[in-house]
């Protein structure tokens, strides 16, 4: 239903990403690696979720590339889980970052995750927790992200390290680490 109402009426492949529109989260990067991936023909829809600064650019990249029917540009939601978990995967193609808490949410959704290699993702998820690539290579974050979509066992294994790490950012477990 959701998927419907974001106006994904197919049985195209969901990615979803949530990240503020910001220098940082390397928005065209992503918007490149979307371009690839429709101009290689493969059946995928990427919802975006996020807001700020750089959206006039962001949308003008989004109009200049031509993905208005690849990629929803969706802005500010108040329902980010019931978005996220519409999609069938996450990425971010950030430049640097910190640890998202986009990512820990798509972790606690059990989500495959396309990440790029930066910030302390990798150590919360570690080597086999997502498909992993360079920051501001698009084409290999083009290809990780049709890896997952076109390999279900590796698609499913991303889900189950997602789901596992995601035990470290629930709010119990968090509270015993500060207490220690």
């Amino acid at each position: 239903a959701m998927r419907e109402a974001l106006g994904v009426v197919d049985d195209r492949f969901v990615f979803v990403t949530v990240a503020n529109y910001r220098a940082q989260k390397d928005y065209p990067n992503l918007l490149a690696a979307c371009a690839r991936l429709r101009d290689q023909q493969v059946s995928f829809h990427l919802l975006v979720v996020g807001q700020g600064p750089l959206r006039d650019e962001i949308e003008a990249l989004h109009r200049e590339l031509g993905l208005q029917d690849h990629v929803s540009l969706l802005g500010y939601r108040s329902d980010v889980a019931q978005v996220m978990s519409a999609a069938d995967a996450f990425v971010l193609g950030s430049a640097w970052e910190g640890l998202p808490v986009a990512l820990m949410e798509a972790t606690a959704l059990g989500l495959p995750c396309v990440l790029t290699d930066v910030g302390g993702m990798r150590e919360a998820l570690g080597d086999e927790g997502a498909a992993w690539v360079q920051p501001k290579d698009s084409v290999a974050l083009a290809d990780a992200m049709a890896k997952v979509l076109n390999d279900a066992s590796a698609r499913a294994g991303l889900a189950h390290h997602s789901s596992r790490a995601a035990d470290q950012f629930d709010n119990h477990a968090v509270a015993v680490e500060l207490a220690r």
